[in-house]
């Protein structure tokens, strides 16, 4: 089991992107994860991460569990 934990990125000020991030309900952070983060975790330690969805889980608390 491998649990990849993503960075918030910081405060929630004006000029942040975090509340753009977090609370806009469409795919465009899961893509994020797909396209991006789990490649690159891919190649850093040298794993691989399986596609099947009966494998896999996400969750989030708060915002981050909203988008799920």
């Amino acid at each position: 089991m491998i649990g990849i934990f993503i960075g918030n990125g910081g405060g929630d000020g004006q000029g942040s992107e975090r509340g753009l991030e977090y609370d806009t309900m469409s795919g465009k952070y899961a893509e994020f994860e797909e396209q991006e983060v789990l490649p690159l975790v891919e190649k850093q330690y040298n794993v691989k991460l399986t596609k099947d969805p009966d494998g896999r889980a996400t969750m989030g608390a708060s915002s981050g569990g909203s988008r799920r």
